[in-house]
């Protein structure tokens, strides 16, 4: 949304990027960095930005971003297949965007939100730390990695009154 913005949409901007992106003929070849598993969109936000004061057409800069938003998620996916060998849910407003959903989906075991569900982060980072809340001590800081490690341990019980304190045992590696 912050790069939509920076472009002249309105707030919101998911959908406007997906649609003026379809205009763009350009081909990406995105180098994408993970820092200890996590990763940082500061970098396209800058790149965009200096776009955006060079003029580069808006279709091209939307192409790149979602392009670049698009194989971060694929390489952070591959990563934690890889780690803790579990389905992954994805939600939130970037999973309403088509093409990135669709490139996310030749992984095994993913699965998306209705999109009902997937217009804004807020509501999962609210029920994760819900979650986190109930069975961690006040003194334990919650991270973005615990809550992905949660999310991924919650994904895999049948119902949230089945989760206990002893399921969301969090081995935080690398903090």
């Amino acid at each position: 949304d912050r790069i939509g913005v920076k472009m002249g949409f309105n707030f919101p901007c998911g959908k406007e990027l997906e649609k003026i992106a379809l205009e763009s003929n350009k081909v990406y070849n995105n180098k994408i960095k993970l820092y200890n598993g996590d990763c940082s969109l500061s970098g396209l936000e800058n790149k965009v930005t200096g776009f955006v004061n060079k003029g580069v057409k808006k279709e091209d800069i939307a192409l790149y971003a979602l392009k670049f938003v698009e194989k971060t998620l694929d390489k952070l996916t591959c990563n934690l297949r890889e780690e803790y060998k579990l389905p992954i849910i994805f939600a939130g407003g970037v999973m309403s965007n088509n093409a990135i959903k669709k490139a996310l989906s030749r992984h095994d075991q993913t699965y998306f939100a209705d999109k009902a569900f997937s217009a804004d982060n807020g509501a999962g980072i609210a029920l994760l730390t819900e979650t986190a809340q109930k069975h961690l001590t006040p003194s334990r800081l919650i991270t973005m990695k615990t809550l992905r490690v949660i999310l991924l341990k919650i994904i895999c019980h049948r119902s949230l009154t089945d989760l206990r304190a002893s399921d969301i045992s969090i081995s935080i590696r690398g903090m």
